[in-house]
């Protein structure tokens, strides 16, 4: 089954030609132009003078004709909120520093391990990524061992290391 082809009521019409007088400059003002156009012109004709596809000329006139002015308006668009609240930060942060868990236990930190402990501690389901970006915005990270070879030997890493007079 077709589209119809006018979208717009000669109320719809009347608004728009009221409305895109005089701002063609804004994003709604663009997009109220291409359906000012759209009442004239085919869509396909329209969407190349406005460099854009046809169907996003024929949602343009579909959202103004169910929303009208608001709903050529660009839409907020934002991200999921950090799963770890003020207080387990604050948490977190005092566990990596003191280098202990809530229970006062020395622990030596990786990132599934404090995804294990904020998640028995406050309930708080994290994955490993979700953590170690969450640590990075709190201004941690994580220490990493210096990488040792198996056949290594201590006395050989201590007369290797820098002495320093004191």
């Amino acid at each position: 089954m077709a589209r119809p082809k006018r979208l717009l009521t000669a109320e719809d019409i009347e608004k728009l030609q009221s409305i895109t007088r005089g701002d063609s400059t804004a994003a709604v003002g663009y997009r109220l132009a291409a359906v000012r156009a759209y009442t004239m012109r085919s869509a396909e004709e329209v969407a190349s003078f406005f460099d854009t596809e046809p169907e996003t000329v024929i949602r343009w006139a579909s959202k103004f004709h169910r929303y009208g002015l608001q709903g050529l308006e660009n839409k907020m668009r934002g991200h999921r909120k950090m799963k770890l609240t003020a207080e387990i930060q604050d948490a977190v942060r005092k566990w990596l520093e003191d280098d202990m868990d809530h229970a006062r236990c020395p622990v030596h930190w990786t990132l599934r391990r404090l995804c294990m402990e904020v998640k028995s501690v406050f309930s708080v389901d994290i994955s490993v990524a979700a953590m170690g970006s969450s640590l990075k915005k709190m201004g941690m990270v994580l220490k990493r061992p210096r990488p040792m070879h198996y056949n290594s030997s201590a006395e050989a890493r201590e007369a290797f290391k820098k002495k320093s007079a004191k």
